[in-house]
């Protein structure tokens, strides 16, 4: 996972690829734009009262990329993030066919797009990227500065099993 926060007067480029911001509430999304339960229209819409936003990157008609995100104010400033209980977030990118270097240049194409399309705030950007963002030099290039932040995700399984595939030391904590 990798905390990021951005300083929101760096200029950004413009997006390529037809980006819109709309509620992502009122849409079905693809599987593969759902990387963690958090990602979920359900989650989000329950963990804001229906008040998330995204933006979305689209390639030839079909959405590549989005990432949803909520707008926070305190003191008279206005920053965007994540809503509260959420672990993390960032966003989701369909990273195509082709070989490996083809996949990455591609995701940071929309991950660049996704950022270009943020709202401009007043109080800054901080998102925790979920583990499926391995490679963040989209967010570097836009000005965010990136962290490492270890950290155990379980997958759903029964209880006994669970607890049977942890360490001794893992079960104490």
């Amino acid at each position: 996972m990798l905390p990021l926060t951005r300083d929101m007067d760096r200029p950004t480029q413009k997006p390529q690829r037809s980006i819109g911001e709309k509620p992502a509430a009122a849409e079905t999304v693809s599987d593969f734009l759902v990387p963690t339960v958090f990602h979920e229209p359900w989650w989000l819409d329950k963990a804001t009262a229906g008040k998330y936003r995204q933006v979305e990157a689209s390639l030839g008609g079909a959405t590549v990329g989005r990432l949803p995100y909520v707008e926070l104010r305190e003191a008279g400033l206005t920053s965007i993030g994540m809503p509260t209980l959420t672990h993390f977030l960032g966003p989701a990118i369909d990273y195509g066919t082709g070989n490996s270097t083809t996949r990455q240049l591609r995701g940071l194409s929309i991950a660049g797009d996704l950022i270009a399309a943020l709202p401009k705030v007043s109080g800054g950007a901080w998102f925790k990227l979920h583990g499926g963002i391995t490679d963040t030099l989209a967010f570097q290039e836009a000005g965010f500065r990136t962290d490492v932040q270890f950290t155990a995700e379980i997958a759903p399984d029964a209880e006994d099993v669970q607890w049977g595939r942890m360490r001794d030391k893992t079960r104490n904590v």
